[in-house]
């Protein structure tokens, strides 16, 4: 089994390189990587003090390290903080994260990068966000005695880890000094396989989103854009699957609702798309002009501000869930908004939560997003307790970074 993931490492970094010319994630991935060797190594080379290193595939992922990266800055300042990530889509938009000392593509899983990755820092201990099991850097983290940590990991009896071949992924997972899993169930599976060190301690990004309550970021144009007795929606992180959804129905909401669009890629394609398929009068963020509100829908061209956006809205559609993976839906739900989204969240434990609580609403077509978004619309009484099961669901489940910080030994006794 070592053998074949040495291959499929081998081909997958081969068929990204094959393609980078011709899909940019591809090309920053393999270009990125290349690139940063050389300052890596100089860095870990000049590093003299004890290094912490984060670790997260992508953006959703150091949503969930952020809460305790943070924490960990406080507590201990005189630590180095390193993060790494696998995916262009986190790296690009936190390479410049002002917490971090170093911020990294984490190269490929091979015996020769993990052995130097491991050997050049001098790491006090390595925390892997959710779902981040690399064979070889655990190896070598655990070869070198480096703690090892997973949190904010969630497990289901269809992975890998629990088929009858999953023995060398279970081997992986032993390497982990602990593993603090989000619910009872992945605590359970982990040790109907033998995974003893594991401890319950909930998702951190809990801890990150009830932060946006104490912030006071103030989006000018979405208030004037909102300004006025009209109710807002709010389409965010939205794929073209999701806004197909939305497409029979934005032409009756157009007049008595202010719509706002956020893609989940901003890119002119997404952006023209959704300009040649929508009726009323758009305009994007980033050609808005102040007191000139007489627009429909406002297209949220630009990165960062989604989180601050959901705040303005009465009711969040969250997209992805048409296709790959539900997107963060924690971040309107913080601020007591009811969240509707596709049919494939199943693998979402605060969206399965939710839509079993009565704060969040799962659909399957055009008819039922119909139906559901003009009742919250329209029906006070069951919107106010929709708003108040998903605000109050997110306040029951903080707390996840201080139990991670005492059980790694740096958190406040």
């Amino acid at each position: 089994m070592r053998f074949l993931y040495q291959i499929s490492i081998y081909f997958y970094s081969m068929l990204i390189e094959a393609i980078a010319p011709f899909y940019s994630k591809a090309w920053m991935w393999t270009n990125g990587r290349k690139k940063q060797h050389a300052y890596w190594i100089e860095d870990a080379e000049n590093e003299k003090r004890e290094v912490i290193w984060f670790h997260c595939a992508s953006l959703g992922e150091f949503e969930q390290a952020r809460p305790v990266i943070e924490k960990v800055k406080k507590l201990t300042p005189n630590y180095a903080i390193l993060v790494t990530f696998f995916s262009p889509s986190g790296f690009e938009i936190r390479k410049n994260y002002e917490l971090a000392d170093y911020v990294y593509y984490l190269p490929t899983d091979t015996v020769s990068n993990a052995q130097k990755w491991v050997s050049s820092w001098n790491l006090k201990m390595a925390l892997f966000v959710k779902y981040e099991f690399w064979h070889f850097y655990t190896f070598e983290l655990a070869n070198n005695k480096v703690p090892l940590y997973s949190f904010s990991s969630i497990f289901r009896p269809n992975q890998v880890f629990f088929k009858f071949y999953g023995g060398f992924f279970v081997n992986i997972l032993k390497r982990f000094n602990q593993l603090y899993v989000q619910n009872e169930e992945s605590q359970s599976l982990l040790n109907s396989i033998g995974i003893q060190q594991v401890s319950i301690a909930g998702d951190t990004r809990f801890d990150r989103v009830l932060a946006l309550l104490s912030e006071s970021n103030q989006l000018p144009i979405v208030e004037d854009f909102t300004r006025g007795i009209q109710k807002v929606i709010v389409l965010g992180s939205t794929w073209e699957n999701d806004l197909d959804t939305w497409k029979p129905i934005i032409k009756s909401l157009i007049g008595r609702y202010k719509i706002i669009i956020a893609p989940h890629e901003i890119k002119e394609d997404n952006i023209k798309w959704i300009e040649d398929n929508f009726a009323g009068e758009k305009v994007r963020y980033s050609e808005y002009q102040i007191s000139k509100s007489n627009f429909d829908i406002l297209i949220m061209n630009n990165i960062g501000l989604l989180s601050t956006t959901y705040k303005y809205a009465d009711i969040v559609y969250v997209g992805g869930a048409f296709g790959k993976g539900l997107h963060n839906i924690l971040e309107a739900a913080t601020y007591g908004k009811p969240v509707i989204f596709g049919p494939k969240y199943k693998k979402f434990q605060e969206a399965v939560d939710l839509v079993r609580l009565g704060g969040a609403f799962s659909i399957q077509n055009s008819e039922e997003l119909n139906k559901t978004a003009l009742k919250l619309l329209t029906d006070k009484q069951f919107y106010n307790q929709s708003s108040e099961i998903a605000q109050k669901y997110v306040a029951s489940n903080f707390g996840a970074t201080d139990k991670i910080l005492r059980g790694i030994g740096l958190g406040e006794k």
